[in-house]
């Protein structure tokens, strides 16, 4: 199977920013140059300048502080506006939605779609045509972090109407993005501070999950019990493909997107054992040499970085100390900013 660069429609949603959104644009016309590209943000943007194919301009839904400690806002339904619009305006076989904060590094997500484009799916938890490419960050591993259906929204790859599928979901209620200012809060609690019902990730899945009949059976974004468990991880193994970060062929430039934890997150070789464990009991997973190599050459590099942190901190002690014996024997002057001997 091949897909040419001319039956992809890629969807840039979000904010314009000055910086980021240009490079985004020609990082597209550089890996998929026969692309329609559609740019699908807030109405009065400034779009001049910008190397698109179709605009959507949309109606701004606003956010919801949803973490008044920290004065966090959730932004879902902006995201499912300018993504579903932006699918419903793509002319092409396939898409890509793309944050406007992000580039393209590569296509790799293509060929991880064709290679997994015919194989099997049940006929229970199957909601697509066919997997849709994402990458693992920020897509949660309940195992370490009791967050069930929560897939990650940076970027997806598949054909166009199982993006279509998954994103035309009503928009959230502000209801239930401050569902706990009007419920008590559950007696365990990893986020304290945290008003919503669901998260972000979650409540985009679980919408669609919904809409094809299938109960989630969970009623917080922390819910876990053994049976929504494995609705989550069956719907993981029957709709998704999850590429590991670095290979997925994107750059996120807005944010360190390690700074979440990647650890916390589902990796490539995880999302294979559960297209094993409930697809495909035949399928044998390869062994990933490279990340062997990386996380040895990490137990080694680890102790030299430290060694090198020792050695700096002596002469840093020494350049301190003499600085403070200088400035010891000298007053400063308020009246012109500067120092003067104390025998002066």
């Amino acid at each position: 199977m091949k897909i040419n660069t001319s039956d992809i429609s890629v969807i840039v949603q979000g904010a314009v920013d000055k910086k980021l959104t240009p490079k985004c644009l020609r990082s597209i016309r550089k890996y998929l140059p026969s692309a329609e590209i559609i740019l699908s943000t807030w109405e009065e943007t400034d779009t001049n300048g910008l190397d698109y194919d179709k605009l959507v301009l949309n109606k701004d839904p606003g956010n919801t502080i949803i973490d008044e400690v920290h004065n966090t806002s959730n932004n879902v339904n902006r995201q499912i506006v300018s993504t579903k619009q932006g699918l419903f305006a793509a002319t092409r076989k396939y898409a890509l939605k793309l944050r406007s904060d992000m580039a393209l590094t590569g296509t790799n997500f293509i060929n991880e779609f064709c290679k997994y484009y015919d194989a099997p799916q049940t006929v229970d938890n199957k909601l697509f045509k066919h997997r849709i490419v994402i990458n693992n960050f920020y897509c949660a591993n309940p195992y370490r972090t009791r967050f069930l259906f929560h897939i990650s929204d940076w970027c997806q790859f598949g054909q166009i109407d199982d993006l279509i599928d998954l994103w035309d979901i009503p928009m959230e209620p502000e209801q239930q993005q401050l569902y706990f200012k009007s419920h008590k809060k559950p007696q365990f609690d990893p986020i304290p501070s945290w008003l919503m019902r669901y998260i972000p990730e979650q409540y985009i899945l679980t919408a669609c999950v919904r809409k094809h009949k299938i109960n989630p059976g969970i009623e917080w974004y922390a819910d876990i019990n053994p049976k929504s468990l494995e609705i989550s991880e069956k719907i993981f193994a029957n709709n998704i493909i999850i590429l590991n970060y670095e290979k997925f062929g994107i750059n996120f430039m807005k944010f360190d997107p390690y700074k979440w934890g990647r650890e916390r997150q589902y990796s490539n070789k995880e999302w294979m054992e559960l297209y094993k464990k409930y697809i495909n009991p035949d399928f044998r997973i390869p062994k990933d040499y490279g990340a062997h190599l990386q996380k040895h050459f990490n137990r080694f590099i680890k102790p030299i970085r430290y060694f090198v942190k020792w050695c700096e901190e002596p002469l840093s002690l020494i350049y301190y100390v003499v600085l403070y014996l200088i400035n010891k024997t000298r007053i400063f002057c308020g009246k012109c900013g500067c120092y003067k001997n104390s025998s002066n």
